[in-house]
Order: C-alpha cells, then sequence, then structure tokens
C-alpha cells in the first residue's frame, strides 16, 4: 500500500504536466490586436509584379501603391531577413489624429502626412511628417482593393473604406492597420 501511496503523487506530477502541454499547445504564440483584419479573405496578386531592384547593389523589394494614395515597400531579400523585412508606407493615411507629428509643427502652406516605419522587433510606428501639399504616392504598381501580396514573412492587403494593413511575422506578429475610425501598428 505504501508503494501505491508513492505513486499518487508522481501520476499527478505527469498529469499536470500533460495538461499543461496540451492547453499551451493549441494557444497562439502572438495575436494581432483586436479588429485587425483576416488576410485570408483577400484574393493573392502575383508578387513578381511588384519586386523591384535598386540601381546599384543586391536590394530587392515589394512596392505597391493603393487607390487612397498610400504607397508601401517591404525587403524582398532572398531569403527573408532575420530581423524583420522593413515595412514603411507613405501618404494620405486615414485615422491619424493621434500619431506624433515628427518635425514639430506643419510647414507653413504645408501639408502633413502620415508615415508607417519598422522599428525591428520593437514593431511599427505611426508617425506624421510635414510634406508638401498634393504629393502623389504612387511608387509601385497598383494593388487594388480586396487584393493582398505575400512575400517571405509580409502580407500586406488593401480593403474598402480606406483600409491598408499589413503584417510582419519575422519576429513575433508586428504590423498595422490604417483605417479612417483609427490607425494603429503593433
Amino acid at each position: 500500500m505504501t508503494g501505491f501511496v508513492r505513486q499518487i503523487p508522481q501520476a499527478l506530477a505527469v498529469a499536470g504536466m500533460a495538461a499543461g502541454l496540451l492547453a499551451t499547445a493549441g494557444a497562439p504564440a502572438q495575436a494581432q490586436p483586436a479588429g485587425f483584419p483576416d488576410l485570408d479573405t483577400f484574393s493573392p496578386a502575383p508578387v513578381d509584379d511588384y519586386i523591384t531592384t535598386g540601381p546599384k547593389g543586391p536590394g530587392r523589394w515589394v512596392n505597391f501603391s493603393t487607390p487612397y494614395n498610400i504607397a508601401c515597400q517591404f525587403d524582398a531579400t532572398e531569403p527573408p531577413a532575420g530581423s524583420s523585412q522593413a515595412i514603411m508606407c507613405d501618404g494620405d493615411m486615414p485615422g491619424m489624429a493621434n500619431a506624433p507629428l515628427s518635425s514639430g509643427a506643419p510647414v507653413a502652406d504645408g501639408c502633413v502626412i502620415g508615415t508607417v516605419r519598422s522599428q525591428g522587433a520593437a514593431g511599427l510606428r505611426l508617425n506624421r511628417e510635414s510634406a508638401s501639399c498634393g504629393r502623389q504616392f504612387s511608387h509601385g504598381a497598383f494593388l487594388g482593393v480586396g487584393q493582398k501580396l505575400s512575400y517571405g514573412n509580409v502580407t500586406c492587403a488593401v480593403g474598402s473604406d480606406q483600409l491598408v494593413a499589413c503584417l510582419d511575422t519575422s519576429l513575433g506578429h508586428h504590423g498595422f492597420v490604417l483605417r479612417p475610425s483609427g490607425s494603429t501598428a503593433f
């Protein structure tokens, strides 16, 4: 009987470890914030139509423009960069009233644009910058409403109602959502 009593704590410990493993196996490592669009609902566009190279060196980027006067790019290196794929966007971004103005006060007779910049492991950052009015942000091939681009660890999509969203899973889940109701980066 004493051998049986000694085996009970061991059996309970093994059962507890197994339950812990089962509970954590189904949990996602990190999830996008509430309201992040389901990127699986967008139609894939052929990424090769969006890849550009620099005039010097081996640089390759995925470049696209949106119907909302926003242009974005991210690294298209082989293999994808280990730290992040350096997403960056510029343009007439909606929902940026609470983003910091990086250059201080707006310039006289100037306008304010939105920017998104990769911060590596820290995620992405939204900013506003002073710029000349009427700028067109059309660098890169046009990515239409309902389409997405994927390369390496990055997927970006354009939705209706001025929605633009990107997710980089290189170092966890980092990305951004631009929309009139409020833009956010994580």
